[in-house]
């Protein structure tokens, strides 16, 4: 059963006020927060275990955990605490949250908590992006490229619209909006177990400008394009966005049936 690491320790700063007493982790769409959000995703997926990269008010987390464990949390040293919470469909999944620091780079915060992985490949998420990817098939893909990580990739739309110029500055197309050509990176990413052991350590970067550069020069980086649902929270409006869908009834698929190859992972 491979290890889900959720990266959830930053600041939190364009969701302000949202986040100034509360992780962005915690904030809540609609009903739930977004671990729970995550956590239901990933049950329906088959997943057992999340490991959550805590650093910005860690102690809420750990205080969120501790009263909704359905066993008794265990301490782990270092302010880390283990937990057992059940998802939507009451199947348990094993948290365990790890106060990685404030203003930690992402390739630092997975170092810190390689200790607790114990699957021969861990699935990286981030906190703030939600999406229907289908674990069984994004594992597939990983193993059968034999690259040492796969990224997530997916079609996004450009917040502005673009302007189609030609010669002597005239306007030859107005697109609002359009879909981008460049695929965007959407997290979701699987990492071999030697590539954490190996090239990551307590300064190490960010992860898209440090490790998965080098790692794409190397050639040992591959894309699993994703042509469902994503949405990220990374402001008060996405947020609005997000809070919107909920109330439609447009965000059901976060609890869509587990898929048949789910039990394989």
């Amino acid at each position: 059963m491979m290890d889900v690491v959720i990266l959830c320790g930053g600041r939190g700063t364009r969701l302000f006020p949202a986040t100034a007493t509360l992780p962005k982790l915690l904030v809540p769409i609609g009903p739930r927060t977004m671990l729970e959000l995550l956590i239901a995703h990933l049950e329906g997926q088959g997943i057992q275990r999340v490991i959550l990269c805590a650093g910005y008010r860690a102690s809420e987390i750990i205080s969120f955990l501790t009263e909704r464990s359905v066993e008794p949390v265990r301490e782990l040293g270092d302010g880390d605490l283990g937990a057992v919470v059940r998802g939507p469909r009451g199947r348990p999944v094993e948290v365990v949250a790890a106060d990685t620091g404030l203003d930690v780079p992402t390739g630092a915060r997975i170092h810190r908590i390689s200790p607790y992985l114990r699957s021969q490949e861990c699935m990286v998420v981030y906190g703030d992006v939600l999406g229907d990817v289908a674990v069984d098939r994004l594992l597939h893909h990983h193993r059968w490229r034999c690259k040492s990580v796969t990224v997530t990739t997916a079609k996004a739309r450009s917040p502005f619209g673009h302007v189609i110029v030609g010669e002597q500055g005239q306007v030859r197309a107005f697109q609002e909006k359009p879909v981008l050509t460049d695929p965007v990176n959407i997290g979701f990413m699987v990492l071999d177990r030697t590539v954490v052991a190996d090239e990551l350590n307590p300064h190490s970067g960010q992860l898209e400008e440090d490790l998965l550069r080098r790692l794409a020069v190397d050639g040992q980086l591959s894309a699993f394009e994703h042509d469902g649902h994503f949405e990220k929270m990374d402001t008060l409006a996405d947020r609005e966005r997000l809070e919107g869908l909920w109330k439609q009834g447009e965000l059901d698929w976060l609890t869509a049936p587990v898929s048949d190859l789910a039990t394989t992972l």
